[in-house]
Protein backbone atom coordinates (compact mmCIF):
# COMPACT_ATOMS: atom_id res chain seq x y z
CA UNK A 1 0.00 0.00 0.00
CA UNK A 2 0.97 3.64 -0.50
CA UNK A 3 0.01 6.29 2.07
CA UNK A 4 0.00 10.04 1.42
CA UNK A 5 0.96 11.41 4.85
CA UNK A 6 0.30 15.01 3.79
CA UNK A 7 -3.29 14.39 2.74
CA UNK A 8 -3.86 11.49 5.11
CA UNK A 9 -5.03 9.26 2.26
CA UNK A 10 -4.08 5.80 0.98
CA UNK A 11 -4.25 6.07 -2.82
CA UNK A 12 -3.02 2.51 -3.44
CA UNK A 13 -3.97 -0.57 -1.42
CA UNK A 14 -2.96 -4.18 -2.08
CA UNK A 15 -1.16 -3.49 -5.36
CA UNK A 16 -0.51 -6.88 -6.98
CA UNK A 17 1.73 -5.79 -9.86
CA UNK A 18 5.45 -5.39 -9.19
CA UNK A 19 8.28 -5.60 -11.71
CA UNK A 20 5.70 -6.14 -14.44
CA UNK A 21 4.39 -9.37 -12.86
CA UNK A 22 0.94 -9.83 -11.33
CA UNK A 23 1.73 -11.53 -8.02
CA UNK A 24 -1.80 -12.94 -7.75
CA UNK A 25 -1.43 -14.97 -10.95
CA UNK A 26 2.37 -15.03 -11.49
CA UNK A 27 1.67 -13.88 -15.05
CA UNK A 28 3.32 -11.00 -16.87
CA UNK A 29 1.37 -7.73 -16.75
CA UNK A 30 3.76 -5.86 -19.03
CA UNK A 31 6.30 -3.15 -18.35
CA UNK A 32 5.22 -0.10 -16.36
CA UNK A 33 1.92 -1.74 -15.45
CA UNK A 34 1.89 -0.87 -11.75
CA UNK A 35 -0.60 1.66 -10.38
CA UNK A 36 -0.20 5.41 -10.95
CA UNK A 37 -1.01 7.61 -7.94
CA UNK A 38 -0.77 11.37 -7.55
CA UNK A 39 1.12 11.53 -10.85
CA UNK A 40 3.72 9.02 -9.62
CA UNK A 41 4.34 5.43 -10.72
CA UNK A 42 6.59 3.10 -8.71
CA UNK A 43 8.06 0.01 -10.35
CA UNK A 44 9.96 -2.30 -8.01
CA UNK A 45 12.83 -4.09 -9.73
CA UNK A 46 14.59 -7.08 -8.27
CA UNK A 47 17.78 -8.79 -9.47
CA UNK A 48 17.98 -9.86 -13.10
CA UNK A 49 16.64 -13.31 -13.90
CA UNK A 50 19.20 -16.10 -13.87
CA UNK A 51 20.25 -19.37 -12.24
CA UNK A 52 23.18 -20.42 -10.05
CA UNK A 53 24.09 -23.07 -12.59
CA UNK A 54 23.40 -26.66 -13.60
CA UNK A 55 25.21 -29.22 -11.49
CA UNK A 56 25.84 -32.92 -12.21
CA UNK A 57 25.94 -34.79 -8.92
CA UNK A 58 26.21 -38.35 -10.29
CA UNK A 59 28.36 -39.54 -13.19
CA UNK A 60 26.41 -42.74 -13.86
CA UNK A 61 28.59 -44.84 -11.57
CA UNK A 62 29.56 -42.63 -8.62
CA UNK A 63 27.67 -39.99 -6.67
CA UNK A 64 29.34 -36.57 -6.44
CA UNK A 65 27.37 -34.50 -3.93
CA UNK A 66 30.37 -32.19 -3.67
CA UNK A 67 29.60 -30.91 -7.17
CA UNK A 68 26.26 -29.41 -6.09
CA UNK A 69 26.87 -25.65 -6.30
CA UNK A 70 30.55 -26.63 -6.20
CA UNK A 71 32.72 -23.56 -5.79
CA UNK A 72 29.72 -21.23 -5.72
CA UNK A 73 30.74 -19.21 -2.67
CA UNK A 74 34.24 -18.56 -4.01
CA UNK A 75 32.88 -17.76 -7.46
CA UNK A 76 30.39 -15.24 -6.11
CA UNK A 77 33.01 -13.64 -3.86
CA UNK A 78 35.35 -13.16 -6.80
CA UNK A 79 32.66 -12.04 -9.21
CA UNK A 80 33.03 -15.21 -11.27
CA UNK A 81 30.73 -18.10 -12.12
CA UNK A 82 29.98 -21.30 -10.22
CA UNK A 83 32.95 -23.54 -10.95
CA UNK A 84 30.97 -26.75 -11.27
CA UNK A 85 28.15 -25.65 -13.60
CA UNK A 86 27.74 -27.88 -16.66
CA UNK A 87 25.82 -25.34 -18.73
CA UNK A 88 27.73 -25.31 -22.02
CA UNK A 89 28.69 -21.64 -21.77
CA UNK A 90 30.04 -22.19 -18.24
CA UNK A 91 31.93 -25.31 -19.34
CA UNK A 92 33.91 -23.44 -21.97
CA UNK A 93 34.66 -20.64 -19.51
CA UNK A 94 36.15 -23.27 -17.20
CA UNK A 95 38.03 -25.11 -19.96
CA UNK A 96 40.16 -27.17 -19.51
CA UNK A 97 39.14 -27.59 -15.84
CA UNK A 98 35.93 -29.52 -16.49
CA UNK A 99 36.57 -32.87 -14.78
CA UNK A 100 33.39 -32.33 -12.78
CA UNK A 101 31.43 -32.99 -16.00
CA UNK A 102 33.05 -36.36 -16.77
CA UNK A 103 30.62 -39.27 -17.01
CA UNK A 104 31.30 -42.95 -16.46
CA UNK A 105 31.16 -43.72 -20.20
CA UNK A 106 34.17 -41.62 -21.10
CA UNK A 107 32.50 -38.42 -22.29
CA UNK A 108 31.49 -35.13 -20.67
CA UNK A 109 27.92 -33.96 -20.21
CA UNK A 110 27.05 -30.43 -21.33
CA UNK A 111 23.65 -28.86 -20.60
CA UNK A 112 22.50 -27.07 -23.75
CA UNK A 113 19.28 -25.76 -25.27
CA UNK A 114 17.35 -26.46 -28.44
CA UNK A 115 17.95 -23.74 -31.00
CA UNK A 116 19.55 -20.35 -30.45
CA UNK A 117 23.29 -19.75 -30.25
CA UNK A 118 25.77 -22.35 -29.05
CA UNK A 119 27.67 -21.78 -25.79
CA UNK A 120 25.64 -18.70 -24.88
CA UNK A 121 24.13 -18.23 -21.43
CA UNK A 122 21.88 -15.49 -22.82
CA UNK A 123 20.60 -17.82 -25.54
CA UNK A 124 20.04 -20.60 -23.00
CA UNK A 125 17.92 -18.26 -20.91
CA UNK A 126 16.00 -17.03 -23.95
CA UNK A 127 15.21 -20.53 -25.25
CA UNK A 128 14.62 -22.39 -21.97
CA UNK A 129 12.88 -19.67 -19.95
CA UNK A 130 10.77 -18.30 -22.79
CA UNK A 131 7.63 -16.27 -22.21
CA UNK A 132 6.67 -16.16 -18.54
CA UNK A 133 8.68 -19.26 -17.54
CA UNK A 134 10.89 -17.26 -15.16
CA UNK A 135 7.85 -16.49 -13.02
CA UNK A 136 7.33 -20.22 -12.43
CA UNK A 137 11.00 -21.20 -12.22
CA UNK A 138 12.28 -18.65 -9.69
CA UNK A 139 13.04 -19.18 -6.82
CA UNK A 140 12.83 -22.99 -7.02
CA UNK A 141 15.43 -25.72 -7.43
CA UNK A 142 14.90 -28.56 -9.90
CA UNK A 143 16.30 -32.05 -10.41
CA UNK A 144 16.43 -34.41 -13.37
CA UNK A 145 16.80 -37.72 -11.56
CA UNK A 146 18.06 -40.70 -13.54
CA UNK A 147 16.51 -43.65 -11.73
CA UNK A 148 16.12 -47.40 -12.19
CA UNK A 149 12.36 -47.05 -12.63
CA UNK A 150 12.56 -43.96 -14.84
CA UNK A 151 9.50 -41.95 -15.77
CA UNK A 152 6.99 -41.37 -18.55
CA UNK A 153 6.94 -38.46 -20.98
CA UNK A 154 4.61 -37.42 -23.77
CA UNK A 155 5.84 -37.12 -27.35
CA UNK A 156 3.44 -34.19 -27.46
CA UNK A 157 5.00 -32.50 -30.50
CA UNK A 158 4.83 -35.60 -32.73
CA UNK A 159 2.98 -38.86 -32.05
CA UNK A 160 1.60 -37.84 -28.62
CA UNK A 161 2.57 -41.32 -27.41
CA UNK A 162 3.51 -41.68 -23.75
CA UNK A 163 6.97 -43.27 -23.67
CA UNK A 164 9.35 -44.58 -21.04
CA UNK A 165 12.39 -42.44 -20.23
CA UNK A 166 15.33 -43.08 -17.85
CA UNK A 167 14.66 -40.00 -15.72
CA UNK A 168 12.16 -38.17 -13.52
CA UNK A 169 11.67 -34.38 -13.33
CA UNK A 170 11.20 -32.79 -9.90
CA UNK A 171 10.64 -29.40 -8.33
CA UNK A 172 12.58 -29.77 -5.07
CA UNK A 173 11.53 -26.62 -3.26
CA UNK A 174 13.53 -23.56 -2.31
CA UNK A 175 17.03 -24.28 -0.99
CA UNK A 176 15.89 -27.50 0.71
CA UNK A 177 17.89 -30.22 -1.09
CA UNK A 178 17.66 -32.68 1.81
CA UNK A 179 13.98 -32.11 2.57
CA UNK A 180 11.65 -34.18 0.40
CA UNK A 181 8.52 -32.85 2.08
CA UNK A 182 8.20 -29.99 -0.43
CA UNK A 183 9.20 -31.92 -3.58
CA UNK A 184 6.72 -32.71 -6.34
CA UNK A 185 7.20 -34.64 -9.57
CA UNK A 186 6.66 -32.67 -12.75
CA UNK A 187 5.18 -33.58 -16.11
CA UNK A 188 7.44 -34.05 -19.12
CA UNK A 189 6.96 -33.38 -22.81
CA UNK A 190 9.54 -34.30 -25.45
CA UNK A 191 10.30 -32.88 -28.88
CA UNK A 192 11.50 -35.89 -30.88
CA UNK A 193 14.28 -34.57 -33.11
CA UNK A 194 14.98 -37.71 -35.12
CA UNK A 195 11.53 -39.29 -35.33
CA UNK A 196 12.51 -42.39 -33.36
CA UNK A 197 9.60 -42.02 -30.91
CA UNK A 198 12.01 -42.68 -28.03
CA UNK A 199 14.20 -40.42 -25.91
CA UNK A 200 17.66 -40.97 -27.38
CA UNK A 201 20.90 -39.51 -28.73
CA UNK A 202 21.23 -37.95 -32.16
CA UNK A 203 22.96 -35.16 -34.06
CA UNK A 204 26.04 -33.23 -33.09
CA UNK A 205 27.03 -30.39 -30.73
CA UNK A 206 27.00 -27.19 -32.81
CA UNK A 207 30.42 -25.83 -31.83
CA UNK A 208 32.31 -29.12 -31.70
CA UNK A 209 35.23 -29.84 -33.97
CA UNK A 210 34.55 -33.59 -34.20
CA UNK A 211 31.60 -35.83 -35.00
CA UNK A 212 31.35 -37.53 -31.62
CA UNK A 213 29.17 -35.27 -29.48
CA UNK A 214 25.52 -36.35 -29.73
CA UNK A 215 22.63 -34.60 -28.02
CA UNK A 216 19.32 -35.73 -26.59
CA UNK A 217 15.82 -34.83 -27.66
CA UNK A 218 14.36 -31.61 -26.22
CA UNK A 219 12.78 -31.98 -22.77
CA UNK A 220 10.01 -29.65 -21.55
CA UNK A 221 9.42 -29.37 -17.80
CA UNK A 222 5.76 -28.70 -16.93
CA UNK A 223 3.85 -28.23 -13.71
CA UNK A 224 1.02 -30.74 -13.16
CA UNK A 225 -2.45 -29.57 -12.16
CA UNK A 226 -1.82 -30.83 -8.63
CA UNK A 227 1.46 -29.43 -7.31
CA UNK A 228 1.12 -30.85 -3.81
CA UNK A 229 4.25 -32.64 -2.55
CA UNK A 230 4.78 -36.12 -3.95
CA UNK A 231 3.69 -37.70 -7.22
CA UNK A 232 -0.09 -37.21 -7.21
CA UNK A 233 -0.13 -34.59 -9.97
CA UNK A 234 2.30 -36.48 -12.18
CA UNK A 235 0.50 -39.79 -11.58
CA UNK A 236 -2.81 -38.23 -12.61
CA UNK A 237 -1.30 -36.93 -15.86
CA UNK A 238 0.18 -40.34 -16.69
CA UNK A 239 -3.09 -42.10 -15.82
CA UNK A 240 -4.85 -39.73 -18.25
CA UNK A 241 -2.24 -40.53 -20.92
CA UNK A 242 -1.14 -36.88 -20.78
CA UNK A 243 -4.50 -35.82 -22.18
CA UNK A 244 -3.95 -32.36 -23.66
CA UNK A 245 -7.41 -31.04 -22.78
CA UNK A 246 -7.18 -31.84 -19.07
CA UNK A 247 -3.47 -32.22 -18.23
CA UNK A 248 -1.59 -29.53 -20.15
CA UNK A 249 -0.21 -27.83 -17.05
CA UNK A 250 2.14 -24.87 -17.41
CA UNK A 251 5.64 -24.89 -18.85
CA UNK A 252 8.46 -24.06 -16.45
CA UNK A 253 11.44 -24.84 -18.69
CA UNK A 254 11.56 -25.79 -22.36
CA UNK A 255 14.02 -27.29 -24.86
CA UNK A 256 16.57 -28.60 -22.35
CA UNK A 257 19.19 -30.91 -23.86
CA UNK A 258 22.12 -32.99 -22.67
CA UNK A 259 25.09 -33.18 -25.02
CA UNK A 260 27.66 -35.91 -24.48
CA UNK A 261 30.94 -34.28 -25.49
CA UNK A 262 33.30 -36.97 -26.82
CA UNK A 263 30.42 -39.29 -26.00
CA UNK A 264 31.11 -41.85 -28.67
CA UNK A 265 34.47 -42.71 -30.08
CA UNK A 266 35.68 -42.35 -26.49
CA UNK A 267 34.95 -45.94 -25.51
CA UNK A 268 37.81 -48.36 -25.01
CA UNK A 269 36.00 -50.96 -27.09
CA UNK A 270 36.29 -51.07 -30.88
CA UNK A 271 35.13 -53.01 -33.91
CA UNK A 272 37.57 -54.60 -36.32
CA UNK A 273 36.89 -53.95 -40.00
CA UNK A 274 37.13 -57.71 -40.57
CA UNK A 275 34.08 -58.16 -38.33
CA UNK A 276 31.97 -56.00 -40.64
CA UNK A 277 30.22 -57.06 -43.80
CA UNK A 278 32.07 -54.43 -45.83
CA UNK A 279 34.85 -51.89 -45.29
CA UNK A 280 32.65 -49.24 -46.94
CA UNK A 281 30.14 -47.77 -44.44
CA UNK A 282 27.70 -47.11 -47.30
CA UNK A 283 27.42 -50.87 -47.75
CA UNK A 284 26.87 -51.82 -44.12
CA UNK A 285 23.89 -54.03 -43.33
CA UNK A 286 21.44 -54.32 -40.44
CA UNK A 287 23.77 -56.92 -38.92
CA UNK A 288 26.56 -54.33 -38.81
CA UNK A 289 24.25 -51.84 -37.09
CA UNK A 290 23.35 -54.49 -34.51
CA UNK A 291 27.04 -55.14 -33.90
CA UNK A 292 27.67 -51.47 -33.17
CA UNK A 293 24.56 -51.11 -31.02
CA UNK A 294 25.48 -54.14 -28.91
CA UNK A 295 28.78 -52.47 -28.11
CA UNK A 296 26.97 -49.34 -26.97
CA UNK A 297 28.13 -47.14 -29.86
CA UNK A 298 26.07 -44.23 -31.10
CA UNK A 299 24.76 -44.71 -34.63
CA UNK A 300 23.50 -41.67 -36.50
Amino acid sequence: SVKNTTKGTTPVTGEKVQSGVDLSTSESAGNYSSAVFDGVQVTVSGPSNGIHGIFMVHDGATAHPEYADYGLADAVASGGRPVGSVMQDHQWLNYPAYDYAANSNGGYYFATQGGGSAASEASYYERVFRGTNWSRAIPYDFEMRFTAAGGKCSMMYSTEDVVDVPFELWNVGISTPDDASDDYQMMCWIYDNNGSNVYDWHGELEDSGALNDPGTDYVYWRNPNDMSPGTAGYDAAVAANYDYATHTGAEVMGRTIWNNWNGYGSKVDSVAVTDLSNADPASWTAADTTLFNNKGFFIN
